[in-house]
């Protein structure tokens, strides 16, 4: 009697699946569930200890093993995690930069955290990517979370770009300067999204104007850096690395 199903057979996309049972969740806490991941059997046990010990707390969530399509099982390759020592700001541009959702947003947290969060659970534009990213720091900016490197929680790796190809969610420009053009409006519209949350989080004058010129120069390696900005330091690092190790021996 404690368990609700409700089986929905109306195909929708994740955005208007997460704010249906928004609507319909009426318990404390939350947590999503996803058909194709896997999850220890003290999960759901472990983080509750964490949010209960700690009522301050807003979300926790545990360390991850990717499950790969040939069956098996690794670390993910994410091994960074937030910690409730971290304050909003400093978890705020550390997740800006790093931009994984996994596996924070498949921790529990409290279900006013979720529907706050949902706020900027909207992908900004035709690209069709970000919209987790914006959903969590809307979360990061407000609350303080926890988590615990023991992997509890199983992540199924597969092609998503793949996938929302085949469903018509992502359509690749032809051309490399359309790719890099398509990709810098895209970030464009990410980091004014951004800005928007900085400006409506508690943080001080101060924080509010670092983390602006944070996202502002962020924009630029992530709309260029796979194509422009690594090619040319990574051949700069390795020259100053060896020029460090010869004067060195």
């Amino acid at each position: 009697n404690r368990v609700k199903y409700i089986l929905d057979n109306r195909p929708r996309s994740v955005i208007e699946a997460f704010n249906e049972i928004a609507r319909l969740v009426t318990g404390e806490y939350f947590m999503v569930g996803c058909d194709d991941d896997v999850y220890d059997s003290r999960y759901i046990s472990t983080l509750m200890n964490i949010l209960l010990k700690d009522v301050s707390l807003g979300l926790a969530y545990t360390g991850c093993n990717s499950i790969y399509p040939d069956g098996s099982i690794r670390p993910s390759i994410w091994k960074w995690r937030l910690a409730k020592q971290g304050s909003q700001f400093s978890n705020f541009g550390k997740y800006f930069f790093k931009r994984n959702p996994i596996p924070i947003c498949f921790g529990v947290m409290k279900t006013a955290v979720h529907r706050d969060g949902l706020k900027y659970f909207f992908r900004p534009d035709s690209w069709g990517w970000n919209h987790d990213n914006l959903y969590m720091l809307r979360i990061l900016s407000r609350v303080r979370v926890d988590s615990i490197p023991d992997r509890l929680f199983y992540y199924r790796e597969r092609n998503r770009q793949l996938v929302y190809t085949q469903r018509g969610q992502f359509i690749k420009p032809a051309g490399t300067f359309e790719i890099m053009k398509k990709t810098f409006v895209h970030q464009i519209n990410v980091s004014k999204i951004a800005l928007q949350i900085i400006s409506k989080a508690p943080f001080g004058f101060i924080e509010k104007f670092l983390l602006g010129i944070y996202v502002c120069i962020s924009t630029f390696y992530f709309a260029f850096g796979d194509r422009i900005i690594v090619p040319v330091v990574r051949p700069l690092r390795r020259f100053y690395m060896n020029t460090l190790t010869n004067k060195t021996n």
